[in-house]
């Protein structure tokens, strides 16, 4: 496991070098074990079976788009990321994205509804 020094040195070590460190977090998807920790609803379809179907590899999860300690823990992790790496990008992922993840939870459902997204 890295520690924040071991990333601030790699970060300074590439920078003398003239090579810069582009960060990703990749969500919504590719989340799971590091993210379980937070309340029930933050994540969804967590290490579901048959993964195939809700996600691009296993261990499945996606973050819950509608619930809104999900933006505040990806602005804190930005923020963060900001400092460490010094950078004006990084990236955020996006991709393998299953909507059927969103699409077949009834809380979403409702949300969209509520809202005559549906």
């Amino acid at each position: 496991m890295y520690t924040w020094s071991d990333i601030v040195e790699l970060v300074q070590y590439a920078a003398v070098r003239g090579i810069k460190i582009v960060p990703e977090i990749d969500t919504p998807a590719h989340v799971g074990e590091g993210w379980r920790f937070f309340e029930e609803d933050f994540l969804l379809k967590f290490n579901v079976e048959p993964w195939s179907k809700f996600c691009g590899e296993p261990p499945c999860s996606i973050l819950n788009p509608i619930n809104e300690r999900v933006y505040e823990v990806l602005a804190g992790l930005y923020s963060e990321f900001n400092q460490l790496f010094d950078s004006d990008v990084f990236h955020m992922g996006g991709d393998e994205i299953r909507f059927v993840s969103w699409n077949e939870t009834q809380s979403i459902l409702e949300w969209l509804s509520e809202r005559s997204v549906l």
